[in-house]
């Protein structure tokens, strides 16, 4: 069995090591650099077997090394994705090739493993803290990772020897108000410096009982004004503001009244990326495309071109979100990969692991985007897998 596992482990490395030489042959023969993107998809017959989200995470640290963009950021966000889906041995390895920022990742992942349910291996992981500052940073998060998921016990275990337990105490009481142990959040409070946070946790789940003078009262013992007067309902009544035109045709879009959303946004002169989101909304994506061009912007043109591929993207719908990341590219606009390569991923979460979406992904012109492009298939490939594996546990 464990030479079994150890092949596949090796197969799975030269499998993604081969799509990647392969991606190469693959732009050449499609010749898509200059084609835009929903335009760039190539038919072909489905392989026999598909990649692994473990291979498509390997091609993606692969594409990235390859390219120009912000290694540190693609690196980072791989990793990320790789303890999520529970490579941790993966992501310790991608992380290592990040230089900005290595201490956050470290316990970013750290307090993912805390957070999939591996508590025992978190802590393993923190243990192998390069410093003994970095240790109480990642026993810290695990500490708040239990704390959220309701192990207070768990909690103050792993926190009992760390210098500063403000923020474990902040998420045991967040989560004791969450519950409606109302009292235990109060008594968490008072062992904190600074409370606030946990007081108008406490103040805002009155508030959903409807004791508003249960609430009143706590908000009182809130010493950030802003956030005492976000808790205290008697005060937020007596201080309504009245809403603005803009906000208000916003609003009235997002309950379905577009007509008047519309007719609001052309005569108060609202601005144009709000106008292109209610568009989007009500299903006219050209009307949409129109409003963002009419931004005086360049960079917010792109920019909101690329919010609209990831909205679409996220409903569900790729061959908008292909449409609209055509329209990223804008003469004289800065950044542009910066806005695409993010909804790439998008897009590829949306789209899976078909022979079309893999073409897709591995054609696009710059390291950057094959390597976002890629990430997103990789983490839809999980996705469904976790969804799989939950239903045959049912």
């Amino acid at each position: 069995m464990r030479k079994r596992a150890a092949a596949l482990i090796v197969g799975g490395v030269l499998v993604a090591f081969v799509a990647y030489r392969e991606h190469h042959a693959t732009i050449s023969l499609l010749n898509t650099s200059e084609g835009p993107l929903s335009s760039s998809i190539a038919k072909r017959p489905e392989p026999e077997s598909r990649p692994s989200n473990r291979q498509l995470f390997f091609e993606a640290v692969a594409a990235a090394k390859a390219g120009d963009g912000p290694r540190w950021y693609i690196f980072t966000e791989i990793a990320k994705a790789q303890a999520v889906d529970g490579d941790y041995d993966d992501a310790i390895a991608t992380a290592s090739l990040v230089q900005d920022y290595p201490d956050q990742l470290f316990v970013q992942l750290v307090r993912t493993r805390a957070k999939n349910g591996d508590v025992a291996g978190a802590k393993r992981m923190a243990a192998g803290a390069s410093t003994a500052t970095l240790r109480s940073r990642a026993d810290d998060a695990i500490a708040v990772a239990q704390a959220e998921a309701g192990d207070f016990i768990g909690a103050h275990d792993t926190s009992r020897d760390l210098p500063d337990k403000s923020s474990v105490l902040e998420a045991i009481g967040t989560r004791q108000a969450s519950q409606g142990d109302l009292e235990g959040a109060l008594r968490t409070a008072s062992e904190m410096e600074w409370s606030d946070p946990v007081l108008f946790a406490v103040a805002e789940k009155l508030q959903e009982l409807g004791n508003r003078r249960r609430a009143h009262e706590i908000a009182l013992r809130i010493t950030d004004p802003d956030m005492a007067q976000n808790a205290d309902s008697e005060r937020i009544q007596g201080l309504a503001r009245p809403k603005d035109a803009c906000e208000a045709a916003s609003n009235d879009a997002k309950s379905g009244k577009y007509a008047d959303g519309y007719n609001v946004h052309r005569t108060a002169k609202c601005d144009c990326r709000d106008l292109a989101y209610i568009y989007q909304a009500a299903g006219d994506p050209t009307s949409a495309a129109t409003a963002m061009r009419s931004c005086p912007n360049l960079a917010d043109v792109s920019a909101g071109m690329a919010g609209l591929a990831k909205i679409a993207a996220q409903r569900g719908n790729v061959s908008e979100a292909l449409s609209f990341a055509d329209l990223v590219h804008v003469s004289g606009a800065s950044f542009e990969e910066g806005y695409l390569a993010p909804a790439l991923r998008d897009i590829g979460r949306a789209w899976g692991s078909s022979a079309d979406a893999l073409n897709w992904a591995r054609s696009r012109p710059t390291g950057y985007q094959r390597a976002m492009a890629l990430l997103g298939l990789a983490e839809s490939v999980s996705s469904r897998e976790s969804a799989r594996q939950t239903g045959d546990r049912k």
